[in-house]
């Protein structure tokens, strides 16, 4: 059992919301990271809960939650991180506190000008080294047992672009258990690394406490 991250003074229920889980073991003094409720910005958790608990067309369900088991003898950043991708989030420590941002389309809330930029800035793409046109999904399949079944998302006109070469990236997901989820992962991590973009700029102190949304 675990709190509802909307209410985390009420009652321990179960929960397979992947918001919920990261936040109990991120607190949790026995298996977890022990942390105190302070050190999380409650609200991001929240609004990734909102998200996580969406309906998405493709599963006719929502659209991300976790079902297995973590192995103790593995470190917490190593079962934080495996959380994580199972419902394709980051979590990063920002102005004293933890936020869960899922990775999804979103709109700026902050505005940088021109004036404001110091000196020179870049602007950079993924390579063939981080871009794929074909994911290869480890999971857990609850339709075969609980055994750990496979599941391949490839997209032709991401390899006619690559001309014609595979680029091939392999992932597991040990807390996802049906394959349709499974794919679904697997083809919004494609999606993200055919269009990752990084900005590299310096501003001055007044715009340094922008954050991802």
């Amino acid at each position: 059992k675990v709190r509802d991250v909307d209410n985390l003074a009420g009652a321990e229920t179960y929960s397979k919301d992947p918001a919920d889980i990261v936040c109990d073991y991120l607190t949790n003094d026995i298996y977890g990271r022990g942390f105190s409720d302070s050190l999380l910005d409650v609200s991001s958790f929240q609004s990734a809960q909102d998200y996580y608990d969406g309906t998405h067309t493709y599963l006719s369900a929502a659209r991300y939650i976790l079902d297995g088991a973590l192995s103790t003898d593995d470190n917490t950043y190593e079962n934080t991180q495996r959380i994580r991708a199972c419902c394709n989030s980051a979590l990063i420590f920002s102005n004293g506190r933890y936020r869960l941002i899922p990775f999804k389309t979103g709109n700026s809330t902050d505005l940088i000008t021109e004036s404001e930029i110091v000196d020179n800035w870049n602007m950079g793409f993924g390579d063939k080294k981080s871009r794929f046109n074909r994911v290869k999904v480890r999971f857990t399949n609850e339709s075969d047992d609980y055994q750990q079944g496979s599941a391949v998302i490839e997209n032709t006109s991401y390899k006619t672009a690559d001309n014609g070469l595979v680029l091939q990236k392999e992932i597991g997901l040990d807390l996802v258990v049906d394959s349709d989820r499974a794919k679904l992962i697997g083809n919004e991590l494609m999606k993200q690394s055919r269009f990752d973009t990084t900005i590299e700029l310096t501003l001055p102190h007044t715009k340094q406490t922008i954050e991802p949304i």
